[in-house]
């Protein structure tokens, strides 16, 4: 048996002997990775969200785009941004799209 390196969107920890499809809101851009990236980070409002890529097995940062997120008192308007950018907390029901 030989060993091969885990293409792009795939990782691989040492000795599991299998590749394994980077999860919702990661990716990987390289062959041979030990572990996925996570996708950006919202700047303001909610900090502890990421935002999502629309399949498991991702290749870049390119393909991860803000979370809706969930409605709730302090952020009750979303986010917005570039996709494999930070998102953005929405100021209003309007939001600034910036060219997006």
């Amino acid at each position: 048996m030989r060993c091969t390196s885990c293409s792009a969107g795939y990782y691989s920890g040492a000795g599991a002997g299998r590749c394994t499809a980077c999860p919702l809101g990661t990716y990987s851009n390289a062959s041979g990775a030990t572990t996925c990236t996570a996708c950006p980070t919202n700047r303001e409002g909610d900090v502890t969200a990421t935002s999502l890529t629309g399949s498991v097995g991702s290749t870049a940062a390119a393909q991860c785009v803000c979370a809706a997120a969930a409605p709730r008192a302090d952020f009750p308007f979303g986010y917005y941004g570039r996709a494999g950018e930070p998102c953005y907390y929405c100021q209003n029901d309007r939001a600034w799209h910036g060219g997006y």
